[in-house]
């Protein structure tokens, strides 16, 4: 019984995660990445749930963003076979870093998203509909 509990609780931590972030800039603008397609979505990341998710997550932004920042959870969304935790983060400026990436308004960038990015940026510029 105890080996089936272990195996169990093994197979819970490796539950399929990613993270999102939208990051703001002083102006209110969102980071959205540029993809192979030419769409454009938040950034995301895939986690390891074998790892601390806070660190892989800082970790990620200190890469993406070239510099430290502050982050906050604001959502975790989904259910055991597919989890999303949303964060937000907000720079002063844009450094420049940051590839393939554009920096807009959240009303343009809404307009341009798939409808789960749209649902995740809504969360947190307080327009949730």
């Amino acid at each position: 019984m105890m080996k089936l509990f272990r195996l169990h609780w093994r197979l819970q931590r490796a539950t399929p995660a990613s993270a999102v972030v939208v990051v703001r800039n002083s102006d209110g603008r969102v980071l959205l990445l540029s993809q192979p397609s030419g769409t454009f979505q938040l950034p995301r990341k895939e986690l390891d749930g074998r790892i601390d998710i806070t660190h892989q997550v800082a970790d990620w932004l200190n890469d993406l963003l070239a510099r430290p920042t502050a982050m906050s959870l604001v959502s975790l969304e989904g259910s055991c076979g597919d989890v999303t935790l949303l964060y937000t983060v907000e720079v002063d400026t844009p450094s420049g870093t940051e590839q393939a990436a554009r920096w807009l308004s959240p009303d343009i960038a809404l307009t341009g998203l798939g409808a789960e990015d749209v649902r995740l940026l809504r969360l947190c510029v307080g327009e949730a509909r």
